[in-house]
């Protein structure tokens, strides 16, 4: 089971810097920029109920 001895991957950093400043529109939404695009981690835990699943 090689593909086991695999560690999960690195974090990337992201370099690029956003303006945060929104426009609020008359309406009172705000709207960004559309330019305005942001990575998130997502860690997804999957599996049988009981199966001893831990957060």
């Amino acid at each position: 089971m090689a593909e086991d001895d695999e560690g999960p991957p690195e974090a990337v950093e992201i370099v690029k810097v956003v303006n945060r400043s929104a426009e609020v529109s008359a309406s009172g939404v705000q709207s960004l920029p559309d330019d305005v695009t942001s990575s998130v981690g997502v860690t997804v835990i999957t599996g049988y109920l009981g199966a001893g699943k831990s957060t």
